[in-house]
């Protein structure tokens, strides 16, 4: 246990900790009130032979070999990206109005874990005694929009063993304070608390055991984070004052299994696992929650078909969803496959609606989907990947 990596960590942490209830606490807001038509508007159905996206070999340059994560400003001119490999993930910022990136942080782990807004993004680490057998230190850095080093907490919580016990870390801007989510040693509680730069634990805010998320989010008076409960999974999008009530909650269920939560534009959302096996797995229940970060509300958002929530990601700028319907082609005795059929629908987040939709019959791999503001990537079974434009 103390020589997982950090990685390893937060991905039991995700996969096995913590329970949740499907419920609206302390809300003015009913989210089932306030959820998308299920897409029942006229839609522009486009034909494949007249209507596909421009389609060419993926732009393997500096902005399109990244996955975006979501701009870490509001006015959008910064776009947070990162590329893994072995066990190492590459962050770097995309600066729009200059149309360069900045240099890179370099990060032992095999998933991103950056939490992001108001301008910075913040990531958290650890340090090993020399023989590596115990954590001597857990910290949190955060980066401004040219990656730079803007502020640094250490000496954060450890285990009753001395592993590491934070889950999250998020920067916020109004008190110039850190927000941290650590599992208490004695208790085995998850604690959520104020910290300030000094790493010194100031105030608590919530405490329980479902509190697991692996990103956290400020904005203003709130604290957006994700909670999830294994056997059966569920992943609940929890909204906070700073109090620690909860003003808005939604929980999915049907194995959603919710691998990270995104900031895209004024959303945040839980992005789900988008998994391989997902065809002989439990399906989601068809519905991605989403906080509206201007507005102040928990809404659903329904596409046509209940599998395109496993295989949907935003774009960054939160104004477009991109989800994939996958129709598999076999024989007729069923027992061997021929193919796939992939219907591609671009919806409108704010309203719902279906604004592009495309068939293709390629065999399209369903993990990454990589959605930037202007089209997106897939890979097919050979691991080629081809790029599609919005317009």
């Amino acid at each position: 246990m103390k020589r997982l990596s950090l990685i390893l960590i937060i991905t039991l942490i995700t996969v096995f900790l913590c329970s949740c209830s499907e419920k609206v606490q302390n809300s003015s807001v009913d989210a089932s009130e306030i959820s998308h038509a299920e897409a029942t508007t006229t839609t522009q159905t486009l034909k494949p032979a007249e209507s596909l996206p421009e389609q060419s070999k993926a732009d393997e340059s500096v902005l399109y070999g990244y996955t975006p994560m979501g701009y870490i400003d509001d006015e959008m001119n910064y776009l947070l990206l990162y590329k893994c490999e072995s066990m190492d993930c590459k962050y770097v910022i995309y600066d729009g109005q200059k149309k360069c990136l900045s240099d890179p942080i370099n990060v032992a782990s095999v998933i991103p874990t950056a939490s992001y807004g108001d301008g910075i993004f913040t990531l958290f680490g650890y340090e090993l005694s020399e023989d590596g057998k115990e954590v001597t230190d857990t910290y949190s850095v955060s980066y401004n929009e040219k990656c730079e080093e803007v502020g640094r907490i250490s000496n954060l919580p450890l285990t009753a063993d001395k592993d590491i016990a934070v889950r999250s870390v998020a920067y916020h801007k109004a008190s110039d304070r850190y927000v941290v989510c650590y599992e208490d040693s004695q208790s085995g509680d998850h604690v959520i608390s104020f910290f300030d730069k000094n790493g010194e634990e100031t105030e608590q805010i919530a405490k329980g055991k479902e509190y697991c998320a692996v990103e956290m989010y400020t904005e203003d008076d709130r604290i957006i984070i994700h909670k999830q409960k294994h056997h059966p999974t569920e992943d609940t999008l929890q909204v906070l004052d700073l109090k620690g009530n909860t003003l808005y909650e939604k929980t999915i269920g049907n194995e959603y299994n919710a691998i990270r939560t995104e900031r895209a534009g004024k959303y945040i959302y839980m992005l789900p696992s988008q998994r391989t096996d997902f065809r002989n797995k439990p399906l989601p229940t068809g519905e991605v929650a989403i906080y509206d970060t201007e507005k102040d509300e928990l809404f659903i958002f329904k596409p046509k078909t209940v599998k395109e929530a496993a295989l949907i990601r935003f774009t960054p700028n939160g104004r477009y969803a991109v989800a994939v319907n996958v129709e598999d082609i076999t024989e007729e005795n069923q027992t061997q496959y021929l193919g796939s059929i992939n219907t591609v629908r671009i919806y409108d987040i704010a309203t719902g609606e279906v604004v592009k939709e495309f068939t293709e019959e390629k065999l399209f791999w369903f993990e990454p989907l990589i959605v930037y503001d202007d089209g997106f990537i897939v890979k097919n079974a050979d691991d080629v990947r081809y790029e599609y434009k919005f317009g």
